[in-house]
């Protein structure tokens, strides 16, 4: 199934970061998925399977990207969502569950169970009224 992807050889494809170790074992990391509401509102998501905690390296890539677009008085959000899926098996992302989100240079946890979707959506109308 394509889920709208363009080039979906290419998004099969597996990026090897070999050479790409720096100072301290700094290392590339990658993100599940962004999205940019109008330049006023970013959103960034990871998923993972629901027993594989987020690696400290990703955790605060995460946090320092949000925390400093928060600075630039623009509205940042980083979702850590889990999923019950095997590794055969396709990820809805809208239908993950969020674990934690980092909101306004916190971690925090939700208050009830929230899907991935309905987390977007809440940040879309909270950011439609703080602009």
């Amino acid at each position: 199934m394509n889920y709208g992807i363009q080039h979906e050889a290419r998004f099969r494809q597996a990026n090897v970061y070999e050479g790409m170790v720096y100072d301290r074992a700094i290392r590339p990391t990658d993100i599940d998925g962004g999205m940019d509401f109008g330049n006023k509102l970013f959103v960034f998501f990871e998923m993972k399977a629901a027993d594989a905690p987020c690696p400290t390296g990703q955790r605060l890539f995460l946090e320092r990207i949000t925390d400093a677009i928060t600075l630039s008085k623009k509205s940042a959000c980083a979702l850590i969502c889990e999923h019950q899926h095997p590794e055969w098996e396709d990820i809805q992302c809208a239908d993950s569950i969020v674990r934690e989100y980092r909101w306004q240079f916190k971690w925090r946890k939700p208050e009830k169970s929230l899907t991935l979707h309905e987390a977007v959506n809440s940040l879309v109308k909270l950011g439609a009224k703080l602009q």
